[in-house]
């Protein structure tokens, strides 16, 4: 007859030191982008703190697979994270000792992350998801393969698992492009180390040796990811994969290789810069003002929201006029989120009674460091076909 398990080693307080440090650092982090980068909502400040940027990974950032794991797009994705953090992490901190719980709450981040980059993900992805998942696949291998029986544990912890899946239901919900590769991978890990490190197997150096050293280490690789972000101005993200020509409407525009076409314009997903090309004949100056007054308009049918005047940044090409304003989008849970638009006229070199109409938008936070960039994107603007036929 097989030995029955003994009963879980669980400490007479609750262990939850490692588990309130993980919750604090999240809230550092987050606090620290909103005051020195932007809010959390928008693209270009959560690439600047870090975000997982696929295009950057393939060009050598990885140390974006790590950093992403403590960044978050909004109040209400921090929150229920941090949530199920607090109401999971206890338990696994208690039941497997706080290095442990360290170590698999890193392992289960940076393997989500990396699940995700390798299946193609959602695109830009930031989150702890993966590493709570992870927390939630230790608890539930000790839960179901190995049955705890201290005092109601197994009912206590059914209930937080519950409460936890309920929670992240609602993230799924409130956020469409939840990365649930992050979620797999991170779930997988923490239920094949829950089952390595089951406290019902006896004690050893050995085994409290790897946790302590599995922990060390991730929180090194955490620090050194955070030092190259600080380190890596976006300005370098943005350069990654060289330059290419793109043609939109006829066309030429030389901007960074990733961008792609989409109907009449040209741009970039991850970064959310978009430029709308259109060909059309010479029009008047009064057309041309009537064209740049509308804007308001095109910006609030891309649903950008309200607009004001801004201060021009971005250099236009010469022979061109145009202005630049600054629209609001109001999020789902209030936050501000600022763009800027341009919107300018220029001659279309190489079609000789042919003008260019263009609007480039991007969020505010990128203006600055990318205003040379994109007056350099304007000024190649080049005509490669001829003008429709009348």
């Amino acid at each position: 007859m097989a030995r029955p398990l003994g009963a879980p080693r669980v400490t007479a307080r609750p262990r939850w030191r490692a588990t309130a440090a993980v919750v604090v650092l999240n809230l550092a982090a987050a606090a620290a982008v909103v005051t020195l980068v932007g809010p959390l909502g928008d693209p270009g400040a959560v690439v600047r703190a870090g975000a997982a940027m696929p295009s950057a990974i393939d060009a050598g950032e990885w140390w974006r697979l790590l950093t992403c794991v403590w960044l978050h797009f909004d109040i209400l994705h921090l929150t229920i994270n941090l949530m199920c953090v607090w109401l999971v992490g206890r338990w696994v901190e208690s039941l497997y000792g706080s290095a442990a719980m360290l170590a698999m709450f890193g392992t289960a981040g940076l393997v989500g992350s990396l699940t995700s980059h390798l299946a193609g993900g959602v695109g830009l992805g930031a989150g702890v998801s993966g590493a709570v998942f992870g927390l939630i696949g230790a608890a539930a291998a000790e839960l179901l393969a190995r049955r705890p029986t201290r005092g109601g544990a197994g009912s206590s912890l059914g209930m937080r698992l519950l409460v936890v899946a309920l929670a992240q239901l609602l993230v799924d919900l409130a956020l469409p492009a939840v990365d649930r590769w992050a979620h797999a991978g991170g779930f997988l890990v923490g239920v094949l180390l829950g089952l390595a490190w089951s406290p019902h197997r006896p004690p050893g150096r050995a085994r409290r040796a790897v946790t302590v050293a599995l922990a060390s280490a991730l929180a090194a690789a955490t620090a050194a990811a955070a030092a190259l972000v600080i380190a890596t101005p976006v300005t370098t993200t943005y350069d990654r994969g060289g330059l290419g020509r793109h043609v939109v409407g006829g066309v030429a525009v030389t901007a960074p290789a990733r961008w792609r076409v989409d109907g009449d314009e040209v741009g970039d997903a991850e970064l959310s810069v978009w430029l709308a090309v259109a060909r059309e004949p010479v029009g008047t100056a009064a057309e041309h003002e009537a064209y740049l007054a509308d804007e308001p308009s095109r910006t609030r049918a891309r649903g950008l929201g309200r607009s004001s005047p801004a201060t021009p940044r971005i250099e236009l090409p010469a022979g061109w006029g145009g202005h630049e304003r600054t629209a609001v989008v109001d999020s789902d849970v209030g936050d501000e989120l600022r763009y800027r638009v341009l919107t300018a006229i220029g001659p279309a070199p190489g079609s000789p009674g042919q003008g260019l109409r263009v609007s480039l938008y991007l969020p505010e936070t990128l203006v600055a460091p990318l205003a040379r960039r994109l007056a350099a994107t304007l000024a190649s603007l080049q005509v490669v076909t001829p003008p429709p036929a009348p």
